[in-house]
C-alpha cells in the first residue's frame, strides 16, 4: 500500500511511500493512505498538550497555595491533552493536504494507477531481497470481475511481502478451502463479481491468515 506523505514522526518506514500502514498491514489497516500521519500528529498533540497543561497546572497551585496540587495538575493536563489532540488533528490534515499539493507525481499514482503491473513496477522501489510485491486484490480480477486495471495496478493495492507468503496466499487462492464456506468453488472463483472493497478486505485477512503459517 501507498502513502501520500512523507517522514511522520521521525518514523523511519513512513519515509517510504510504499510501506503500507508502516508495514503492518496484518493489524492495521488504511485504505486512504491518510491515516498514519494524522494519527501521528493525534498522538504527539495529546502527549505534548496533557504535559505542557500539568506543568501549567501544577505551577497555578503553586502560586496560589504554595504547593502543588494534583487535582489541578490532572484538571490542566486533561484541558492540555484535548486541546493539543485538536491541533494534532489540524496539523495532520493541513500536512496530508500540503504534501498532496506539492508531490502531484505521487498524488497521481496514488489516485490513477497505471493500465500494466510493469509500469506499476517501474515506478516502485525495488522490493527488500527476498520479498516481491502483492496485489491485495488479484491481477485476474480485472478481466474476471471488470475492475478498472488503474485501481488494481495501484499502489493503494500493493504491499511487500516475502516469497514464502507470496507463494501460500498464491496457493489458497487456487484451492477449495474448508476453512470458510465457498460453495465449492476455488476461492478466485468465488471472489469474482464481488465489490472491489470485498474483495480487498478479504485480501488482507488472507495475509493474516497466512503471515504465521
Amino acid at each position: 500500500m501507498g502513502k501520500v506523505y512523507l517522514g511522520a514522526n521521525k518514523d523511519i518506514n513512513s519515509y517510504n511511500l510504499y510501506a503500507y500502514v508502516s508495514n503492518n498491514p496484518i493489524n492495521m489497516i488504511d485504505p486512504s493512505g491518510q491515516v498514519g500521519i494524522i494519527l501521528g500528529c493525534v498522538i504527539i498533540g495529546g502527549i505534548a498538550g496533557t504535559i505542557a497543561g500539568g506543568i501549567v497546572g501544577a505551577a497555578k497551585s503553586k502560586t496560589k497555595t504554595g504547593k502543588v496540587k494534583t487535582s489541578e495538575v490532572i484538571k490542566s493536563g486533561a484541558v492540555g491533552g484535548i486541546g493539543g489532540t485538536l491541533l494534532g488533528i489540524a496539523v495532520g490534515a493541513l500536512g496530508y493536504g500540503v504534501t498532496v499539493l506539492l508531490n502531484p507525481q505521487t498524488r497521481d499514482a496514488a489516485q490513477q494507477g497505471y493500465d500494466t503491473f510493469a509500469q506499476l513496477k517501474e515506478n516502485l522501489p525495488k522490493p527488500a531481497p527476498g520479498n516481491q510485491y502483492h496485489h491485495i486484490v488479484e491481477q485476474s480480477q480485472i478481466t474476471r470481475s471488470g475492475f478498472d486495471p488503474k485501481m488494481v495496478h495501484n499502489v493503494n493495492n500493493i504491499t511487500e511481502i516475502s516469497k514464502e507468503l507470496h507463494y501460500k496466499i498464491s496457493g489458497y487462492y487456487s484451492s477449495i478451502p474448508t476453512n470458510i464456506e465457498t460453495s465449492g468453488m476455488r476461492v478466485r472463483d468465488y471472489l469474482t463479481g464481488q465489490s472491489f472493497d470485498s474483495q480487498y478486505e478479504f485480501g488482507i485477512k488472507v495475509i493474516e491468515l497466512f503471515k504465521d503459517k
